[in-house]
């Protein structure tokens, strides 16, 4: 296996990166929200609203849950940044699994979007990030794979 080039990258995949965003972002509105209902009832000072203060810890503890949540699923896509090592023979080695490139997206100033198949897992898009390579290491890569996958 001759490696034509050696790309760093961070795997994603489309369904959990967006859910991981909605995630994050209902956590902050939560929390925001569960701080602005407890500035309004401290103002009102009337301990009627007993309802009330279990509504805001609620949105408090649901918004700390979202959070925790976002932070699980964004570390399990960072532990799957990695290597990869494409081969003459449209081969690829990424983080010791072999395996093959089934369908690739270009996007213009983001990168490329690989579909590959390995040989130990399953089917997954990998991002290729332009920003973890060399300049002369992206454009190999994207000579290569516009010849080979165009």
């Amino acid at each position: 296996m001759s490696p034509i080039t050696t790309v760093s990258f961070a795997s994603l995949h489309f369904t959990p990166s967006y859910r991981a965003k909605v995630m994050l972002n209902l956590g902050y509105l939560s929390i925001a929200f569960a701080l602005f209902l407890s500035a309004y009832f401290l103002l009102l000072s009337d301990h009627r609203y007993l309802f009330s203060y279990l509504t805001i810890a609620l949105l408090w503890l649901w918004g700390e849950y979202l959070l925790c949540e976002w932070w699980r699923r964004y570390q399990v896509i960072m532990s799957q940044q990695g290597v990869l090592i494409i081969s003459m023979d449209q081969s690829i080695c990424w983080q010791g699994y072999l395996g093959t490139i089934i369908e690739v997206r270009f996007r213009s100033r983001w990168g490329y979007l690989l579909k590959i198949e390995l040989l130990e897992c399953t089917q997954g898009w990998l991002w290729l990030d332009p920003s973890m390579t060399t300049d002369e290491q992206y454009r190999t890569l994207a000579l290569w794979l516009n010849q080979h996958y165009r």
